[in-house]
């Protein structure tokens, strides 16, 4: 997706820029396949991503950032004169994947570094930190990202403090109308749950009731019609999904469907690959006086 296009190209800038401070420190390195090399100029990192499995929809277009950044950086001199290449490894959208995509990074391509956009990071930072590489990352699965224990992980957009409610949210839903949110997370998935509950205990902050909380959603599920008859039940007319666009966007369009009104809807993962790669809809003319529908992709 957009968001995940230019996240990569940050990612690359902050990553980059750690790896400049490294390549300048004096050290000759090693093979030009894996970290630093006088000869050759080059370092080798890893690239870690959803390309694959549920989570995919948010992070087809994650190598396009990479692609567009690394073209640019490395036809402009590098880092410090050297070139940056990276390997790309797919996580499969589990913890698992992501622990196997890393230890082959480290254990056969030899990496110097990581960066990582990925919503299943979280099973292989235990492995990363042991071994002592570096990770730049998009912080986007779980809480660790703001643990000192973890001293090899770089944010590349800061953390967030789960210990600490904001109330931009909520009031973001007051401003619009809203008058009872609703919130949708992922049971496998420490951020998406995590979310899910500060998104409802924000609006409850700023005075608006909370209509329905689910935490225990399978992870990149579309089989939300139960879900959105729940929130119909409710009254719910504010919703925050912090879910890959798949499942987003299967449950907008069920509430849709279902006739229910929202006044303000969230959602932080944005629009997916997928989308954008999917062919235009064709539809039937409509008066110049009838109002819009949604979806509408037309």
């Amino acid at each position: 997706m957009r968001r995940r296009f230019y996240g990569g190209a940050a990612l690359l800038v902050a990553a980059c820029t750690a790896l400049a401070a490294c390549s300048s420190s004096g050290s000759s390195g090693t093979n030009s396949s894996t970290g630093p090399s006088a000869s050759t100029k080059t370092i080798t990192i890893g690239f870690v991503t959803d390309l694959t499995g549920v989570a995919s929809s948010g992070f087809l277009t994650s190598k396009l950032g990479i692609d567009a950044y690394l073209n640019h950086l490395n036809a402009t001199g590098g880092v410090d004169g050297y070139k940056i290449k990276y390997i790309l490894a797919d996580t499969n959208s589990t913890p698992t994947g992501a622990l196997t995509a890393v230890q082959k990074l480290v254990q056969q391509n030899n990496v110097f570094a990581i960066v990582e956009n990925s919503s299943d990071f979280f099973g292989a930072e235990p492995y990363a930190l042991a071994q002592g590489i570096p990770v730049v990352g998009s912080a986007i699965d779980g809480p660790y990202w703001g643990d000192p224990k973890d001293t090899n992980i770089f944010a590349a957009a800061g953390v967030t403090n789960e210990n600490y409610t904001s109330v931009a949210a909520g009031q973001f839903m007051k401003s619009q109308g809203v008058t009872k949110c609703a919130s949708l997370g992922y049971a496998s998935s420490p951020s998406s749950a995590l979310a899910a509950e500060g998104f409802v205990k924000s609006c409850e902050l700023v005075g608006l009731k909370s209509g329905y909380l689910n935490t225990q959603f399978p992870f990149g599920s579309t089989n939300v019609g139960p879900i959105a008859l729940a929130m119909k039940a409710a009254g719910v007319d504010g919703v925050f999904f912090p879910t890959v666009p798949s499942t987003s966007f299967a449950l907008v369009e069920a509430l849709h469907l279902l006739g229910v009104k929202l006044k303000a809807s969230l959602l932080p993962t944005g629009y997916g690959g997928d989308l954008l790669g999917s062919p235009r809809r064709r539809t039937r003319p409509r008066p110049a006086s009838a109002p819009p529908t949604w979806p509408r992709w037309a």
